[in-house]
C-alpha cells in the first residue's frame, strides 16, 4: 500500500515546519488541531506542546511536575524542547517553590524565563543558573523581599553570561549582613542590550546604585531605571545617590539609544547624568513626571520624549501640573538646542491616550494639552497620542 504524503516526508521536516508555526504565534496550543491529522504529524508536533510554558497558578505547576516524573520513568523528556517559561503574577506559588526548581532541571535548552511580579527565591535562581547559564537570553524576575540575601541573588545573576534582555526588581527591606550587596562583584554581560532595574524601596538603595557602577555592559543600548526614591531618603531629605550613579552613566551613557527614567524627585539627575548621553535618541518617563529642570539639560541628540500621564479627573493633579510645566518650558526656549521632534503621550490608567477621546475623559486636561501643542508647533515639536496622531492648526 502506498504511503501518504504525510508519511513520505521526514519527521524532522515536519518538526521544522511546526516550529515555525509555534514561534510565529508564540502559542504551543496552535499545533493541537494539527496533531489530529495523522500519526506522522502527531509524532512530529507532540514535543512542541512544551515549547513555551506559561503557568497561571500553583495547580498548573503541580500537574506538569507529575507528568514530567511519569515521562522520565518511561524514558521521555518533553521539556528538552522547552524554550521559555512564564509565571503569572501573584503569590499563588508560595506553597510550591520547592517544585519550581525541580521543573527547571528538565529544561536544558531554556532561552527565556519570565516571572515579573512573582517573588523569586535564591534556590530557584541558583537552579536556573546551573541549568541555563549559557543558554538563557531573556530573564525577567522580581526578587523575594522576605529573603535578606541580596548579595547572593546579584552574584547568581552574574552567571547568565549570554543574556540579551534583563529585567529585575529588588524590593528588599534590608540587606544581609553575612553577604551584603556591597560585597557582590559586578556583572559582566557582553551581549546585554536591554536592562530594566527596579528598586521601589529606600534600603538598600545606596549599595545597589554602587553595585551598578561595578557592572560591565559593553553592548547595552536600552536602559530603564525605575528608582522613584533615588533623590530622597525615607525622611524626604536629599541624598547623594545620583552622584553614586554617575560612574555607571559615564560607562554606558555614550552607547545608550533609549533611556527610561522614573525618578521624579531626583533633581540632580538631569545635570549630573544627562551630560553623558551623547547619542541618546529616546527619553522616556514611565511615571509621567520628569525631574525638575530637565529641559535645560536635555541631550541634544534626543528626537523623542515619552510621557505617561494620568487622565483620571479624580487623581491628584500635582503630577499633571509638572507635565504641563515641562511642555511649557519646551515651548519657551529661545532657540532649540536639540533635535526633539516628538513628545508621545500615553495613559497610565484606563484606555490609551487618544486625542479623539481625551476631551470626554478629562476636558480640562485636553484643553491644556491642546494649547501646549499649538505653542510647540513653531519649534517643530509634535504632541502625539498612542496612535501617532497629532493636532494640526488649520488656517
Amino acid at each position: 500500500m502506498s504511503q501518504s504524503p504525510c508519511e513520505r516526508m521526514k519527521v524532522e521536516l515536519w518538526i521544522e515546519i511546526f516550529e515555525e508555526v509555534v514561534e510565529e504565534n508564540h502559542r504551543p496550543s496552535v499545533v493541537l488541531p494539527l496533531l489530529l491529522v495523522c500519526k506522522a504529524w502527531q509524532a512530529a508536533g507532540q514535543c512542541l506542546l512544551f515549547r513555551h510554558l506559561f503557568f497561571s497558578g500553583a495547580s498548573k505547576v503541580n500537574l506538569l511536575h507529575h507528568q514530567l516524573v511519569g515521562d522520565t520513568i518511561h524514558g521521555r523528556r518533553p521539556c528538552d524542547a522547552t524554550r521559555s517559561i512564564g509565571l503569572g503574577q501573584g503569590r499563588a506559588y508560595d506553597t510550591i517553590w520547592h517544585i519550581i526548581p525541580t521543573i527547571l532541571l528538565y529544561t536544558i535548552n531554556l532561552r527565556a524565563f519570565n516571572a515579573t511580579g512573582v517573588p523569586i527565591r535564591s534556590s530557584t535562581l541558583e537552579v536556573l543558573a546551573s541549568v541555563a547559564a549559557k543558554s538563557l537570553e531573556v530573564l525577567n524576575v522580581s526578587f523575594c523581599s522576605t529573603e535578606c540575601d541580596g548579595g547572593i541573588k546579584l552574584a547568581l545573576l552574574s552567571r547568565f553570561v549570554v543574556l540579551r534582555r534583563l529585567t529585575f526588581a529588588a524590593p528588599w527591606d534590608a540587606d544581609c549582613a553575612t553577604f551584603p550587596i556591597s560585597c557582590a562583584s559586578g556583572m559582566s554581560m557582553h551581549f546585554l542590550i536591554y536592562l530594566k532595574f527596579s528598586v521601589p524601596d529606600f534600603d538598600p538603595l545606596p549599595d545597589l546604585v554602587v553595585f551598578l557602577s561595578r557592572c560591565h555592559f559593553p553592548s547595552l543600548t536600552d536602559l530603564h531605571l525605575d528608582i522613584p526614591r533615588l533623590g530622597v531618603d525615607k525622611w524626604g531629605d536629599p541624598t547623594d545617590n545620583v552622584l553614586r550613579l554617575e560612574p555607571f552613566f559615564k560607562a554606558v551613557g555614550p552607547q545608550l539609544h533609549v533611556l527610561g527614567l522614573n525618578s521624579p524627585e531626583a533633581a540632580a539627575a538631569p545635570e549630573q547624568l544627562f551630560r553623558h548621553l551623547t547619542v541618546l535618541r529616546q527619553l522616556q518617563f514611565p511615571a509621567g513626571v520628569p525631574p525638575n529642570a530637565v529641559v535645560a539639560y536635555l541631550p541634544v541628540t534626543v528626537t523623542v520624549v515619552g510621557l505617561d500621564i494620568i487622565t483620571d479627573t479624580s487623581t491628584d493633579s500635582s503630577d499633571i501640573a509638572r507635565i504641563l510645566l515641562f511642555l511649557e518650558e519646551l515651548s519657551m526656549m529661545e532657540s532649540p538646542r536639540h533635535l526633539l521632534s516628538e513628545v508621545r503621550l500615553n495613559s497610565r490608567n484606563g484606555p490609551s491616550f487618544d486625542w479623539t477621546t481625551i476631551s470626554t475623559h478629562n476636558p480640562t486636561l485636553a484643553g491644556e494639552l491642546m494649547q501646549r501643542s499649538i505653542r510647540l508647533a513653531p519649534w517643530g515639536i509634535q504632541l502625539q497620542d498612542c496612535n501617532g496622531k497629532r493636532l494640526v492648526l488649520m488656517d
